[in-house]
């Protein structure tokens, strides 16, 4: 348990959440059991995504932003590495943080952002010193403020060379040789000559041919994610889902999927350690270390198959979610409704947690109702009846956001 504000609490927990809703009106019978007067509160993300194209426009709309790289193309040789700058021009009355993520199509080639600033952020792309000749597009894509960007850059690799050897110099010639002198014999008449009658040629075997045998090309394929961004908190946990998705018409054999965090300090871990064995798709679960700062990090996954090398990167936001209750104890009379407020204290790239009451312990004859974030905070309220009985009771709101959870408690006194 630890301490938020003015004697407000949150306990960071993992919990299923089941989202009904933009606002919750949950109820529990007197027959029911409680736990020690102990009502709960949950809340679920809905993260929304879009992708747009790169921004071309000198000038920048109000409220939206544009991205551009400099320079927009490069060419990469093998083991070597390259930095580009990834600009941002905001229009006016846009402010919110931006987010960046990669997607590289190229094999050999690992690609990452640097730390992102409201102006944007340093591109750094580093070839393997076995990359072979190609030419492909890395797109980076920023997110905020409820809307996203992409610039696409032109990046072209040339494989190691192999030096030609020096040429040989040429053998002189040797010098020519006098003619021996030939003294001329007496001269004899010769015999008549007899020939011979020609010997036929052998006739020649017929050839056959004989076709090469063609292989077929290895089956290309890609690496995806299932999610963009995975939001989690320190000491808890993400599921990470990725698809092999390979060319049109064509299968792949089974391979596996090793997942790259070599980002995340403090020694994260995944199961299955191994990859797994597919042909499809692999699902990881992600532990993240309790003492990891909150922050953006990079998460990949690489797959290699019959001389294919697929990549594929997403963001991961570590958080530590927070809300406040302006009022931690409620006094309500019987027969009576009483509002209550939450604040957040937590917001990813405009994404509001969501709130739920969880039946754990009700209290009796009475209604705990709550909304949803709007206008920065969400309302509730506790609805008594001239039944429900007088005494004090623990109200339990849990928040959440992604995969990432934490709870704030307050007391309702029926009076």
């Amino acid at each position: 348990m630890r301490s938020v504000g003015s004697g407000r609490t949150v306990n960071v927990m993992k919990t299923y959440l089941f989202h009904t809703g933009r606002s919750l009106n949950l109820r529990r019978s007197r027959s029911r059991v409680g736990f020690g007067g102990l009502a709960v509160l949950v809340l679920s993300a809905v993260a929304s995504t879009g992708v747009s194209t790169p921004a071309q426009a000198a000038s920048v709309a109000a409220g939206d932003f544009v991205l551009t790289a400099s320079p927009r193309s490069i060419a990469l040789g093998a083991g070597k590495a390259k930095t580009l700058r990834i600009s941002v021009k905001r229009g006016k009355g846009f402010t919110a943080p931006l987010t960046f993520q990669v997607q590289n199509s190229l094999a050999g080639v690992v690609a990452s952002t640097g730390k992102a600033s409201s102006s944007g952020t340093k591109l750094t792309l580093r070839a393997d010193t076995t990359v072979p000749a190609q030419s492909g597009q890395v797109v980076v894509t920023a997110t905020g403020g409820g809307k996203a960007k992409s610039v696409s850059i032109s990046v072209s690799t040339a494989g190691g060379g192999v030096a030609t050897a020096g040429a040989t110099a040429p053998i002189p010639a040797p010098a020519p040789t006098a003619a021996p002198v030939v003294t001329a014999a007496p001269v004899v008449t010769a015999a008549p000559v007899v020939t011979p009658a020609p010997t036929p040629a052998p006739t020649a075997a017929p050839v056959t041919t004989v076709a090469p045998t063609t292989k077929p090309a290895p089956t290309q394929f890609t690496l995806t994610m299932d999610k963009p961004r995975y939001i989690g908190s320190p000491g808890g946990g993400v599921t990470v889902t990725v698809n092999i998705v390979p060319e049109a018409g064509r299968t792949v054999d089974p391979m596996n999927i090793l997942l790259q965090l070599g980002q995340i300090p403090g020694g994260a871990t995944f199961t299955p350690a191994n990859g797994g064995f597919s042909n499809t798709s692999t699902e990881f679960k992600v532990t993240l270390p309790k003492g990891l700062p909150v922050g953006s990090y990079v998460i990949g996954a690489r797959a290699v198959k019959n001389g294919v090398d697929a990549r594929v990167t997403s963001i991961l936001e570590v958080v530590n979610l927070e809300v406040t209750l302006p009022n931690l104890a409620l006094s309500v009379p019987q027969g009576q409704t009483v509002e209550f407020s939450v604040i957040p204290k937590t917001i990813v790239d405009g994404k509001l947690p969501v709130l739920f009451i969880a039946p754990t312990a009700w209290i009796p004859n009475a209604n705990v109702n709550v909304t949803q974030f709007t206008n920065g905070f969400a309302k509730g309220t506790v609805v008594t009846t001239g039944a429900t009985p007088k005494g004090a009771y623990t109200v339990l709101l849990i928040v959440a956001l992604g995969e990432a959870s934490a709870t704030v408690t307050f007391t309702v006194t029926v009076t």
